[in-house]
């Protein structure tokens, strides 16, 4: 999806099935574009802070979780961590992927979202922070709903019916294709007899 105006790295197998007197080339490649494009411009939140902006809220995560995340620099994992490392309740030091309780990288389309975008503690799904004068980082979170949907290529103004819970529209984002990468697929259809 990165290759094709999405912001984000989708890799995904196309099977392109036509008549042989028809074509259908692939589109041309589009430049990258990063988190920074994407979402830089949108306000810095917490834990459990909202904005004024629809669907820009952040989820409340636990205080391990963000203590951890706020000592993970920007496209890395907790797991790297020599202090603040994720940790069993009895201490122990949690075995891990590096691609877990990891923040993404500004510099670089966001990974592919998955359908448990709402966990800290799955693949790559921390935004990327900002340094603070501490040396600590901001947004010790996973994406807002809105950041999925910009990252999705769906509508930040949603219309999003009430009775859908925030897990099930991050659910059914993680299932979907990016309509901006189905749409530039689709675009070079030979529709002519």
């Amino acid at each position: 999806a990165k290759d094709y105006g999405v912001p984000q790295s989708r890799p995904r197998a196309i099977f392109k099935m036509y008549k042989k007197d028809k074509s259908w080339p692939w589109p041309e490649t589009q430049k990258e574009i990063t988190l920074r494009e994407a979402i830089g411009d949108l306000p810095s939140l917490e834990s459990n802070e909202e904005s004024s902006l629809k669907h820009h809220y952040a989820r409340k995560h636990t205080n391990d979780h963000i203590t951890w995340m706020k000592h993970t620099p920007t496209g890395h994992s907790a797991i790297e961590n020599e202090e603040h490392y994720p940790r069993k309740k009895n201490g122990e030091r949690v075995k891990a992927f590096k691609s877990t309780y990891k923040r993404m990288k500004w510099d670089a389309p966001a990974p592919a979202v998955t359908m448990r975008s709402d966990a800290i503690s799955s693949q790559e799904n921390v935004h990327p922070g900002r340094k603070l004068e501490d040396g600590t980082y901001s947004d010790a979170r996973v994406l807002t709903l809105r950041e999925l949907l910009i990252v999705s290529s769906l509508p930040e103004e949603w219309e999003i019916p009430d009775w859908t819970t925030d897990t099930f529209m991050r659910q059914i984002i993680g299932e979907g294709i990016p309509p901006l990468f189905s749409y530039n697929i689709v675009k070079g259809i030979d529709y002519n007899d």
